[in-house]
This record gives C-alpha cells, sequence and structure tokens, in this order.
C-alpha cells in the first residue's frame, strides 16, 4: 500500500528496496504472468530509447531462505518461467544466461558454497562470471575488465597500521592511475574515485605530518 497524509491511498506492486518496515507491505508471489508483463514494458520502455539495446536476462543462484526453502523454489521457479516466456516472445534482443543453473547442477559441491551453505564461494562466483565473459563478452573486453578490476580492488583497500608514509604513496599512485585511465577511457566517469584517492592522499599527508 502506498500512504500519505490521509492514510493509505493506493494498492500497488512495490519492491522494498528502502528496507522500509515490513508492516507498511502485504506479501505474495507474483504469478509468472504478471513478472512476464512487468518485465516486457520495462524491456520495450527501454529500447524505445535504445533500439540497439540487447537484453541478458538470468535468475539469482543465492537461495532466500528466510520464508522456507519450498517458498524459494517456487519464487525461482515463477522467475524461470517468466524468463522462459521473455526469451520466446522477444528474442530478437533478449537472451538467458544460465547463472542459476550453473550453481545448482554443475557446482554442487560444498566448495562452491559459502560455510553458510547459500552464498556462492568466490570460486563460483569467478566461474559463473568467466562463463559469462565468455559467452557475451569480445576479448577486446578483457583489458577493461582487468584496468577497473585493480580499481575496484584498490577503492576497496583500507590501511592496516592507519595513516603512514606509505599509504600516502599508494593513494598518490592510484590517483596518477586514475588519471590514466580517465585519458585511456574518456567515456567513463571518475570523478568519484578521483577524489577518494585525492581525499585518502591529503588525509594521510595530514595525519603523518601532526605525528612526525
Amino acid at each position: 500500500e502506498v500512504e500519505e497524509k490521509g492514510g493509505p491511498v493506493a494498492r500497488q506492486v512495490v519492491a522494498n528496496c528502502h528496507r522500509a518496515p515490513g508492516q507498511w507491505f502485504e506479501k505474495a508471489l507474483a504469478p509468472s504472468s504478471q513478472v512476464t508483463s512487468e518485465l516486457t514494458d520495462a524491456i520495450e520502455a527501454v529500447r524505445a530509447v535504445n533500439p540497439g539495446l540487447q537484453v541478458v536476462l538470468t535468475v539469482s543462484p543465492v537461495r532466500h531462505t528466510r520464508d522456507g526453502m519450498v517458498e524459494n523454489s517456487r519464487s525461482k521457479a515463477v522467475l524461470l518461467v517468466a524468463a522462459g516466456e521473455l526469451v520466446e516472445a522477444l528474442g530478437d534482443y533478449v537472451t538467458y544466461f544460465p547463472s542459476y543453473e550453473i550453481m545448482v547442477d554443475e557446482l554442487r559441491d560444498y566448495r562452491f558454497y559459502e560455510r553458510d551453505m547459500i552464498h556462492p564461494s568466490p570460486l563460483a562466483i569467478d566461474f559463473i562470471w568467466s562463463r559469462l565473459r565468455r559467452t557475451y563478452l569480445c576479448q577486446s573486453t578483457d583489458e577493461p575488465i582487468a584496468d577497473f578490476g585493480a580499481l575496484a580492488n584498490a577503492l576497496a583497500h583500507r590501511p592496516e597500521s592507519g595513516a603512514t608514509d606509505a599509504h600516502v604513496k599508494f593513494a598518490g599512485a592510484q590517483l596518477r592511475k586514475v588519471n590514466e585511465l580517465q585519458a585511456k577511457y574518456p567515456y567513463v566517469e571518475l570523478r568519484e574515485a578521483r577524489n577518494h584517492f585525492a581525499r585518502a592522499a591529503a588525509t594521510a599527508v595530514a595525519a603523518t605530518t601532526a605525528t612526525a
């Protein structure tokens, strides 16, 4: 239900993506026909803007066990049916990548799961990602994937011993790499990455100066 000042005014399908209180919503398993209809409308709306768009559908291999294993299987089944219907109807520009099937059929060993036995392990993620790359990406994407993968790792880096001279050098080196990437890929917006390393360098310099 959507609420305004006077109370509930309408009922509509929503995604609880803002972690709003559960009592605001009525949970229901959508039929595959509704999922197919909603996604068809969304795909066609986007293709009206970008007629050359190619859409890849997949179903998450992560089991959602909060509602129970049976309910998880039912919801996955709905998505799989909807994905099949979309590919049949819009096959000229919609395809399906079987990440769910790879996980449950090919990667059945325990080593492909985290300790909770729900989430795929890093090994499984790498396997599925490599299969997707081979299926959809050409070899020319290897270099940008490596470049931006390294940038993502650098952005996730946190110094273990606080601000040190080494961290100052690290932040400065990464800032130079961001500038090089911006020149290499001028169509990619890297302002946030540049600001991140500029702030990290300035903070580290100030901290090391204060302790000198």
